[in-house]
């Protein structure tokens, strides 16, 4: 069998050419055999090493505690290269998860640390972590010398995956900082070596960056090139994160080009749900500002209006500024300016146009000054001034030379403004501009014409694709609605099962006030004929009363009895509520507990704590099944022991919830049961006591009502179960990966 350091080696080398679920559980295994051996170091090591798999191919959250526990044993070996590999991975986990803390210093650290460990090959990586942030929380422009400086550092390593994560980045920052020439000098060179070195994952997002590049420099089917064989690397690999959202957006945005408006819109919607299930504001106002743009082609203004406001919220409740979050004040502009709203347009302009300038985003501030200077330069519109209008879009020029690129609008109205000025040269050498620039993309337009076939034929299959997701998705629906349909039987089949279990409790609770009853009826008729014989009188008639009156006070308490036995069950099951209402959960306790009453009458105490609690929005009698399994598991667990105790306590964690809390002292739960405890059919009974499935229909209950169910293990056994006052929906989860 191959060492450990050789596995790990093998499966560092397969991780980002296969997917995920592929590779991960031979990390899994290898820090099995490697705590089974107990070799720290190469445990450590293994724990590591999956802690990196998970960041950059996975849900980086789930590296939390991994990592945690790898740099204590790397801080109990007094190992300072794998304590400063740790602290880095765990910097990268606080970026990718948008930690508000100050990651910047944290990584200044650890670059000392790696290079005192002698760790140069992670020198690069962190100085990149650091550019990235401070990308994050200034600007792009702000980042390049920090980019610079971890491409400076590539000279320590050789390490294919780090050169080719360092220059992506470089890459991106550029984009944003609206240079696409060193952008793509930088993400082709990535491309190069990811493809080279058969890192397919690294390639997919190299490529969806390019193909965003292409896009806005209008280059359609070299966009189409790119992103593609993305989409097609993402499939096979399975990977769903971020970068394939971009993909998505990108391919939106191609066949809003291509006027293929429904598809256009599917891609669109499927980025945004992608980047609203990882938590990312900006990427879904990114999505929703094109969305808003194929309305705006349909001339849809009211739908248009509705997606730039959204698009422009999202931008704005992210916790970090993006370069394209002007981009829907500037088009909502364009609406009104078309309407003739100028003062709404103006007003949308300069506030884009402050907002661009403080993002130190380039094509923001090129589309404000744009839109802006045409505002200006029509006399049609109040605010007529050529001079402020001329001062404007040469600012534009200036800001698109600095870019890299040109701007027809721009060169348009500052032609228009010569000519009417009388300004022949200057409107002849701008009118020249624009023509040329028209024509190039007229060229441009022409030379994808040749190859319309060929885009067609991959937008036709991309629609082909579209259409199976569809299906695949209603054939998903359809298998839910019967998941859904079989949990409620099975939820259904284990309360009839709990019922079925307290029948010959009930049964005898329901059965001795009935015989006395029973019992009483003919002597009571039997007093009575003596009674009226006796005409009352004598003192055996007074004897006789008595006993009558006895018999029925008792035939009374019977009757009481069973009313009570009857009500507990009607309030257990709650046959008459199947919907959410609010609910006494004192009461479902109690009415459990009457239930119960055989089982608890074998010496069990019960101690209650009862809080004053609100009502609480839920579906009783799922509820009180809940509360009937635990309690019943509690009286399981107290079989043959002698002093037998069930403690019920309910209080308000907080203003927004209430928790009961189940406790018996019984003998408690091993350590390797309670990894189990809430799967379906997993029991420690025997063969036809339990059917293993009281438990895990419990957890799904308090889930769907969006609460939760834990186990504490101490001197026996506690469950809390915590559930909201207000039933509501759930919310979303973010995630990140690199």
């Amino acid at each position: 069998m191959p060492s450990l350091p050789t596995i790990l080696h093998d499966l560092r080398t397969r991780l980002f050419r296969e997917p995920f679920r592929v590779v991960s559980p031979g990390y899994v295994e290898a820090i099995e055999v490697a705590t089974r051996s107990g070799d720290i170091v190469v445990l450590c090591r293994a724990m590591c090493d999956y802690a990196f798999a998970i960041i950059h191919m996975s849900d980086a959250r789930r590296a939390i505690d991994l990592l945690r526990d790898a740099h204590a044993l790397a801080v109990r070996l007094n190992d300072e290269a794998l304590t400063a590999e740790c602290e880095l991975w765990q910097a990268a986990v606080a970026h990718w998860t948008n930690d508000a803390g100050d990651v910047v210093a944290r990584l200044d650290m650890i670059v000392e640390r790696c290079a005192h460990a002698g760790r140069r090959d992670l020198l690069p990586v962190a100085a990149c972590l650091k550019a990235l942030q401070i990308e994050r929380r200034t600007s792009s422009l702000d980042a390049i010398p920090a980019f610079d400086h971890a491409l400076h550092l590539l000279s320590s390593t050789d390490d294919p995956w780090a050169i080719s994560f360092v220059h992506r980045y470089a890459g991106l920052a550029w984009k944003n900082a609206g240079n696409n020439t060193h952008a793509l000098e930088h993400l082709e060179f990535a491309r190069d070596v990811a493809e080279r070195h058969g890192l397919l994952a690294i390639l997919a997002r190299t490529l969806g960056s390019l193909g965003t590049i292409h896009l806005s420099t209008r280059h359609t089917k070299l966009a189409l090139d790119e992103l593609l064989p993305a989409i097609k690397l993402y499939e096979d690999l399975e990977i769903s994160d971020w970068y394939v959202a971009e993909c998505l957006l990108g391919m939106g945005t191609v066949l809003t080009h291509a006027a293929d408006y429904v598809p256009a819109l599917s891609y669109l919607q499927r980025a945004f749900d992608v980047w609203q299930l990882t938590g990312d504001h900006a990427g879904q106002g990114r999505a929703m500002n094109v969305m808003g743009a194929v309305h705006d082609f349909l001339h849809e203004d009211d739908a248009a209006l509705s997606c730039y406001e959204r698009s422009y919220e999202l931008f704005r409740s992210s916790p970090w500024r993006d370069p394209n979050e002007t981009f829907p004040l500037s088009n909502k502009a364009q609406i009104h300016i078309r309407r003739g709203e100028y003062q709404q347009a103006r007003t949308l302009l300069e506030t884009a146009l402050d907002h661009a300038t403080a993002t130190k985003s380039p094509r923001g501030t090129s589309l404000a000054l744009t839109a802006l200077g045409g505002l200006f330069a029509n006399p049609n519109t109040p605010f007529f001034d050529d001079k402020h209008a001329e001062e404007l879009l040469l600012q534009t020029i200036d800001v698109d030379k600095a870019g890299g690129f040109e701007n027809e609008e721009a060169l348009k109205h500052l032609s228009e403004l010569y000519e009417a000025r009388g300004d022949a040269t200057k409107a002849l050498e701008y009118h020249k501009r624009y023509t040329e620039l028209v024509l190039r993309m007229k060229d441009d337009s022409a030379q994808r014409r040749v190859s319309e076939i060929e885009t067609q034929r991959a937008i036709e299959a991309a629609k082909r694709q579209t259409e199976i997701e569809h299906l695949r998705n209603v054939e998903l629906k359809n298998a839910l609605d019967e998941l859904r349909s079989a949990q409620t039987q099975l939820i259904h089949a284990e309360k009839m099962a709990s019922l079925g279990q307290l029948t010959a409790g009930i049964a005898h609770e329901i059965n001795n006030p009935i015989n006395f009853i029973a019992s009483s009826i003919g002597p009571l008729r039997r007093d009575l004929r003596d009674y009226d014989g006796m005409k009352g009188q004598g003192s055996e008639a007074t004897e006789l009363r008595d006993e009558i009156i006895t018999l029925l006070n008792g035939i009374e308490t019977g009757a009481h009895r069973t009313a009570e036995i009857v009500k507990s069950l009607r309030s257990f099951t709650r046959l008459d509520e199947g919907d959410v209402k609010k609910v006494d959960l004192h009461e479902g306790l109690e009415s459990t507990l009457t239930l119960l009453g055989t089982r608890l009458r074998d010496g069990v105490a019960v101690v209650r704590h009862y809080a004053s609690l609100p009502p609480v929005e839920c579906n009783a009698g799922q509820v009180n099944q809940v509360f009937m399994n635990v309690i019943a598991n509690a009286l399981d667990a107290l079989e043959g022991r002698t002093d037998k105790r069930i403690e019920i306590t309910t209080s308000l964690p907080d203003q927004n919830h209430v928790a009961i809390r189940i406790a018996d002292n019984g003998p408690g739960i091993p350590d390797d049961v309670l990894d189990h405890l809430f799967e379906p059919f997993f029991t420690t009974k025997d063969v036809g006591k339990g059917t293993g499935l009281g438990l895990s229909i419990s957890y799904g209950i308090i889930e769907q009502h969006q609460g939760s169910i834990s186990v504490e293990v101490d001197h026996g056994t506690a469950f809390i179960i915590t559930l909201p006052l207000v039933h509501s929906q759930r919310g979303s989860s973010q995630t990140g990966t690199a």
